[in-house]
């Protein structure tokens, strides 16, 4: 493809839409792929809330005081402040828990149990035995 001045001027585009130049593109994945609040942050309403009686709105307002945030803009929502503190209190950290699925070990007595239990009730289902099995 050219640069942008060629597509915008030659008329190749999309009519009635503007291209996209390379910055724009680059741009607009960085503004998606950011976290809108960093760790200072997300740490300072923790500490707001807890200081404040587990008040979230009171830990919003010292955070917008805080950082200096226009009363017409955005400030962490109550929940994701409650969120912060219940992922704090669980893993010592406001970020985001990993969910993951429970690990299983083929041993040789949870094969003998898998095997002894397919040869009594072949025609079950697969969903079945693991509950019966409770692997």
């Amino acid at each position: 493809m050219g640069d942008f001045a060629t597509l915008f001027f030659s008329g190749s585009a999309t009519p009635g839409r503007m291209p996209l130049s390379p910055f724009c593109c680059q741009l607009l994945s960085v503004l998606v792929a950011k976290e809108p609040w960093t760790g200072a942050q997300r740490a300072f309403a923790v500490k707001a809330f807890y200081k404040n009686g587990d008040s979230s709105v009171i830990a919003q307002r010292e955070f917008q005081r805080e950082f200096r945030i226009h009363r017409n803009h955005a400030v962490p929502s109550a929940h994701a402040i409650k969120t912060w503190v219940r992922n704090f209190e669980a893993t010592g950290s406001t970020l985001k828990k990993k969910g993951g699925s429970v690990k299983t070990v083929s041993t040789p007595e949870n094969i003998a149990v898998v095997r002894e239990a397919i040869e009594r009730g072949p025609h079950r289902f697969a969903h079945r035995h693991s509950v019966t099995w409770a692997v």
